[in-house]
């Protein structure tokens, strides 16, 4: 990556996972785990990931740092980085922080901050027991086949939840 000023920082060497907390439902993690990774560990241990996770290939620091997660339906829905409570930091002047729950409004400060406050290395956030009350998956096929599987789904009577993305 070129940067036309200032340096460009990659977490990804900070990758692991410290502690998945059955019991508080939270998992504490490097800034550089990969949600994919994290999704995949805590599914392991019958947990996963509040709302939408879509971008599996970002780092979890960069998925609370940005605002990449859009709102979801229910009533845990929020950003992603609204589930954070509490956060590891290197501020600007290289000072290390440590943002506790009962820090709302530091916790909010650096929540989607882009970076500019300083660099998280390590967070907790909130997860909940792995949903079996809804199963979808997600398959890539080419318009013809959707066109094709669309006309036999309508021919049976059963539901099938799959969610179908074209071409």
């Amino acid at each position: 990556n070129r940067c036309i000023s200032g340096s460009i920082l990659h977490t990804t060497g900070l990758d692991r996972i410290t502690k998945i907390d059955n019991y508080k439902h939270t998992v504490t993690a490097q800034a550089g785990v990969r949600i994919g990774t994290l999704v995949d560990e805590l599914a392991k241990q019958g947990l996963e990931l509040i709302g939408a996770y879509d971008l599996q290939g970002r780092t979890l620091g960069g998925a609370i740092a940005a605002p990449c997660f859009g709102p979801v339906i229910g009533n845990q829905g929020a950003y992603f980085s609204s589930h954070v409570i509490a956060m590891k930091i290197v501020t600007s002047s290289g000072k290390f922080l440590n943002v506790e729950p009962h820090q709302k409004n530091l916790l909010s400060a650096f929540r989607q901050s882009l970076g500019l406050l300083g660099v998280i290395y390590e967070a907790t956030v909130r997860v909940d027991r792995k949903s079996t009350r809804l199963n979808s998956s997600h398959v890539v096929i080419s318009y013809a086949v959707f066109c094709l599987k669309k006309k036999q789904k309508k021919n049976k009577k059963k539901h099938n939840y799959t969610h179908i993305t074209t071409l």
